[in-house]
């Protein structure tokens, strides 16, 4: 059990155990202004701070979770309440 253990954590950890050799990006920058952006409270959920995309995909979420928890009721009462003659 151990022997195997010990090989595991050889092949899953070797990606752990190396660090980057490639520079900071200058894109890391703007990271701390955006996690700034959202940790403001102000009263918008967080899937409203950055705009029409991420409200668009919110709501068309709620659609498809919604329409999809109808649809599955509808059908679970057909088959409960049968056909009707």
């Amino acid at each position: 059990m151990n022997a195997s253990k010990n090989i595991l954590r050889l092949i899953y950890g070797q990606g752990i155990r190396k660090s980057s050799s490639y520079p900071v990006t200058s894109r890391y920058g703007t990271l701390k202004k955006e996690q700034f952006k959202f940790a403001i409270d102000d009263g918008f959920p967080v899937h409203y701070k950055t705009g029409f995309i991420d409200k668009f995909l919110v709501q068309t979420t709620w659609l498809c979770a919604l329409s999809g928890t109808t649809w599955g009721l509808v059908t679970f009462a057909k088959l409960v309440l049968g056909k009707k003659d």
